[in-house]
Parts: structure tokens; C-alpha cells; sequence
């Protein structure tokens, strides 16, 4: 019964005095450039020299902090890269030690920023585009290593399951999910 009576006494005080304890708990997390330079590139993938000049460009077209309770540019790049970095979706990434943000915060976040780094810096830094003759040699070499017509190019992105390898290197297509693969997306022409 007493719980039923905190929740109905629950005063506009009371919540503003929560809010202000959320922002502290954001505020005090770890400075992320204090970090070691491989454990920064192991949390974000990016080293610090690209991860400013990413902020800088996120800086540029995110729209002005307004309110003071607001989440800033770099915290906001940060919770992206993670996520990237995780790989799953938002389960460290809410409660990282170095975020602080409720996962809900961490969906809307994630949305904006990357569709800014879409919109600024794929197309700046990713081209698929190939010369006819370069998809003809693309298809060639990844045919002649793999066995199936027409790709391209590969990218880093999932699991192909494969059998165990009779090379001495079988241990270097052992995946962390605990069966041997190659780690690629395949990207197929028309």
C-alpha cells in the first residue's frame, strides 16, 4: 500500500530532482579521449583522429543544443559507434559505462546520426562504382576462389558457414559463435 501512495505523491519536485540525477549520471561518464588508444579503437573502431573528424562533421548538421539537459554531439557519436561496434542491437550500448543513456534515447540517437553520416560521409568515402572491365576481373578472382559466379566484391558483414578447413590454419576460421566460417556479405551485379 505504501508503494501505491509513493507512486500517487509522486510531485513535480520529485521528478525534476530524477531528472537532474539521470543528466548527472550521463555527465560524470568516463571522457572517452582519456581512454588508451587501443582500448578507444576496441570500444568505437574508429582511433581518436577519425572519431574528431567524424564529430566535426556531425557537429556541422545537427541542429544546435537548445535545452541544457540535452545530449551532446560527441555522447551522440559515441552511442552510434558502439552500437556498430557491438554489432546487436542496443544491448550494450544503454547501459555502457561510457554512454549512460536509456536504450529508447539510444534508438532516436542512433537514427539521427546515422542518417547524417549517410547523407555526409558514404558519399564521400564508399564507391561500389567498377569499370566493366574491373567486374569482369572481380568475377573472375572471387569465381576462381570461391566457386560461385558473379560476385563482385565482399564487405565485412556476416557468417558464411564452411566446412572445417584441412590446412594447419583450420583455427583462423574458427568464429566466436563456435563453428568455422568466412566473415563476408557478397555483393552481386545485375
Amino acid at each position: 500500500m505504501d508503494s501505491v501512495a509513493f507512486c500517487i505523491d509522486f510531485d513535480e519536485n520529485t521528478r525534476s530532482d530524477m531528472r537532474r540525477t539521470r543528466r548527472k549520471v550521463r555527465d560524470n561518464v568516463v571522457n572517452v579521449f582519456e581512454l588508451p588508444d587501443e582500448v578507444f579503437v576496441k570500444q568505437f573502431r574508429l582511433n581518436k583522429l577519425a572519431f574528431k573528424y567524424v564529430l566535426e562533421l556531425l557537429i556541422q548538421k545537427l541542429p544546435p543544443v537548445r535545452r541544457s539537459c540535452s545530449i551532446t554531439p560527441e555522447l551522440k557519436l559515441e552511442a552510434c559507434l558502439r552500437f556498430l561496434a557491438e554489432g546487436g542491437y542496443q544491448n550494450g550500448t544503454g547501459q555502457d559505462f561510457n554512454i549512460g543513456m536509456a536504450q529508447s534515447t539510444v534508438s532516436v540517437v542512433l537514427s539521427d546520426v546515422l542518417n547524417i553520416l549517410e547523407a555526409t560521409l558514404c558519399p564521400r568515402w564508399i564507391t561500389l562504382a567498377m569499370t566493366d572491365n574491373e567486374k569482369l576481373e572481380a568475377k573472375r578472382y572471387f569465381f576462381e576462389k570461391t566457386r560461385i559466379p558473379g560476385i563482385v566484391m565482399c564487405v565485412d558483414g556476416t557468417h558464411i558457414k564452411i566446412l572445417k578447413p584441412a590446412a594447419g590454419n583450420a583455427h583462423l576460421y574458427y568464429n566466436r559463435k563456435g563453428y568455422y566460417s568466412v566473415n563476408a556479405m557478397i555483393v552481386r551485379t545485375k
